[in-house]
């Protein structure tokens, strides 16, 4: 696979296993934020002592108060444009998907489960891990300049408002891709929680095989691993050369994860995961599966493990070139400009770093006291959200999710275990996001070494992640490009809010004591989330920010010293989990203001929509509260 800002080889996401490229694709949705990690917990009971102390009088100051514009123009109805111009944009729309989605056979697989569908000949797909080079990322820039030059001579003004919506999406989604141009060494492949170090071997090990080529295409992945790696070694070579590589205390931290893969030369859990995978297929000779079989062995024991032994090497030798642990404002310009970058588009939305701590002021106060709220009528007794059993939780979440959202299709789920040897760095749970012509059959990872709960499940599959996807695919009304460039930032804060809606209906456990949960955990996330701008995009020291979190109650130095680490080694980590909670959780309290709505309404008319960034959503928004608030006046 080519290696450009949204692509990246591992395809997987969740919070502990979870691809830092900007924009990335992905097959794994994983759970929220801060409580997978022994920071968060920290965190969390610091935040919770804040609470109890009700500190309403002494609160962060993060700059200049920020408000969302509400659009004074007269609200439009959705319009169909002329026939023409909606054939040539969904021409187009399915031209630039097929070239999306051919760049290798893993990002093929992953969206589409029947090729020849979409007038795709899978003899003609690359079967690689990609070119994660410089001269493959100036071939990529220059593509979406290509594509952005033909949109921009498409009629815009004549598309329907669907079209339209997602035609101004791809424009944004192309322009953040150009503004990249010149920044490509400054993302960090390798990296303690996210790398691609610990996601390959996850990418293989979910690998699906439904026929004897995707065997064979898995088996010629694996042989390239080595030469896929070496290009990562080389990447950070230059990284080092320009003075930008990893702070020392995330060498440490990666160098273990080589060390997992080498250590288990013999015991690597692709030895199982093929054969068992194999095992459940009946289009298999006996002397074929065999055969397969010691291929398998040999790749991993060899080709695999020895690319990860050479590449921790290369990358040890590295470690005199391991910068000072600072921001990238204290780095140099580029550094800024990239994080700038990331900022908008891990968050989708196009916010400076000003606008971006402006709203995270005004949005945390109204999560404090929300939570504040919530405290007072809590029981504060010490509760384990869950029936006690998966299928118990799932049921209950149904029926909750009926106040809540539109009806989804009826769909099948399976929730499969991890491999023992990923439970100890896995969160959770995780949700497999199906190919866009195959998302009736659904699949959540599950976690036994961690705590799987009711939020867990709402966060992964009703009404999270797996409700999105399936209501989405089958609506059928929302573009191919529009599904697949999703915005990492839109896919989480519907989760993340997912949460939130259940949480305030669990009577069974406690509706306040669940709110107050889910509150907590996303204002923590945005009180890090502002502390990482302030020493990412604003250059802050450490004392500036122990400064600044001592306000929320964050007197432990250790815990300050855990947060500032994350902030430099992992900047781009919470923007796409709290930004993206922050906003939806804004946006809807913004048309509640407007207009009393009933939830199902309200969520029926952002998914029709498709995924977006929010300062294109939030007009469309705002505008459906205003039409609906005038047709009651009307009625009154």
């Amino acid at each position: 696979m080519t290696f450009h800002r949204n692509k990246l080889i591992s395809l997987v996401m969740s919070l502990l296993l979870l691809t830092s490229a900007i924009g990335c694709s992905y097959t794994v949705l994983g759970c929220a934020a801060v409580n997978c990690t022994s920071c968060g917990e920290k965190i969390k009971e610091e935040v919770a002592e804040t609470v109890k102390e009700e500190i309403k009088d002494n609160v962060p100051q993060l700059g200049t108060l920020f408000t969302t514009p509400v659009p004074t123009e007269t609200p439009e109805d959705h319009t169909e444009g002329t026939p023409a111009a909606n054939e040539a944009f969904l021409a187009m729309d399915r031209q630039i998907f097929t070239w999306y989605v051919t760049s290798d056979v893993v990002t093929m697989d992953q969206y589409c489960h029947n090729p020849a569908d979409y007038g795709i000949d899978e003899k003609s797909v690359p079967v690689t891990l990609g070119d994660f080079s410089e001269e493959a990322q100036d071939v990529w820039v220059s593509e979406c300049k290509s594509w952005l030059e033909r949109l921009k001579k498409l009629d815009c003004d004549n598309l329907s408002s669907q079209n339209r919506f997602a035609y101004d999406n791809y424009v944004r989604y192309f322009e953040n891709e150009v503004a990249y141009d010149g920044l490509f060494y400054y993302y960090e492949p390798l990296d303690e929680i996210v790398g691609l170090q610990v996601n390959l071997p996850l990418t293989f090990g979910l690998y699906e095989f439904y026929d004897v080529t995707d065997v064979e295409n898995y088996l010629v992945l694996l042989a390239d691993v080595p030469r896929y790696f070496e290009q990562v070694l080389a990447f950070e070579q230059k990284r080092a050369e320009l003075g930008i590589f990893m702070t020392e205390e995330m060498l440490d931290m990666v160098l273990l994860d080589f060390d997992n893969v080498v250590n288990s030369r013999e015991t690597n859990y692709l030895y199982a995961t093929f054969r068992e995978a194999l095992d459940e297929v009946d289009w298999l000779t006996d002397e074929q599966r065999s055969s397969y079989y010691e291929q398998n062995d040999a790749l991993v024991k060899g080709a695999f493990t020895d690319a990860y032994a050479a590449l921790r090497e290369g990358m040890e030798q590295l470690r005199p070139y391991c910068r000072t642990m600072t921001g990238a404002k204290n780095v140099d310009e580029k550094a800024l400009r990239y994080f700038e970058l990331a900022l908008r588009t891990q968050s989708a939305n196009d916010m400076t770093v000003e606008d971006a701590l402006a709203f995270l002021e005004r949005v945390s106060m109204d999560l404090y006291y929300a939570l504040l709220a919530a405290y007072r009528n809590a029981s504060n007794r010490e509760i384990d959200y869950t029936t006690g059993s998966i299928e118990g939780d799932e049921r209950y979440l149904k029926t909750l999710i009926t106040d809540i959202v539109p009806k989804m299709p009826d769909v099948n789920v399976v929730y499969k275990e991890i491999p023992p040897e990923l439970q100890d760095g896995f969160s959770p749970a995780a949700y497999l996001i199906p190919a866009v012509d195959h998302y009736m059959d659904n699949t959540i990872l599950i976690n036994p070494k961690s705590k799987s709960d009711l939020l867990t499940l709402a966060h992964e599959g009703y009404p999270g992640h797996m409700y999105q996807y399936t209501y989405q695919f089958n609506l059928g009304t929302i573009p191919l490009f529009q599904m697949a460039i999703e915005p990492i930032g839109y896919a989480e804060a519907w989760s993340t809010n997912a949460e939130y809606s259940v949480a305030k209906r669990a009577d069974m456990f406690g509706a306040a004591d669940c709110t107050m949960e889910v509150l907590n955990d996303n204002l923590t996330s945005a009180i890090v989330m502002a502390a990482t701008i302030m020493v990412n995009g604003q250059g802050a020291s450490k004392a500036q920010m122990r400064e600044f979190l001592g306000q929320w109650g964050f007197d432990d130095a250790e815990t300050v010293d855990l947060i500032y680490e994350r902030a430099v080694n992992l900047p781009i980590y919470y923007f796409k989990y709290s930004m993206g909670f922050c906003q939806q959780f804004d946006l809807t309290e913004t048309c509640r203001e407007i207009y009393d709505f009933n939830d199902k309404d309200f969520y029926e008319e952002y998914l029709s929509w498709g995924p977006s960034y929010f300062d294109l959503l939030e007009p469309k928004m705002i505008e459906w509260a205003k039409r609906m608030a005038a047709k009651l006046s009307v009625c009154q």
